[in-house]
């Protein structure tokens, strides 16, 4: 059982399936979902910028 604050930042992936993590989400209190689009799982690299915006918002909200 996890108790750090967790980020998820997702779209559509070939190799990955989010259609649970809706409900993951829910149930921990710590944990955060951003999807950003469109990316197709390389947020890092095809939306460097926003990535970084989403990163610097969680770390923020964490202090």
């Amino acid at each position: 059982n996890v108790q750090v604050p967790g980020l998820v930042i997702y779209d559509e992936d070939f190799y990955s399936r989010f259609d649970t993590l809706p409900d993951l989400i829910e149930h921990k209190a710590n944990w955060q979902a951003v999807r950003l689009t469109p990316t197709r799982g390389l947020p890092h690299w095809e939306r460097l910028p926003e990535t970084a915006e989403i990163l610097q918002n969680f770390w923020q909200s964490q202090s």
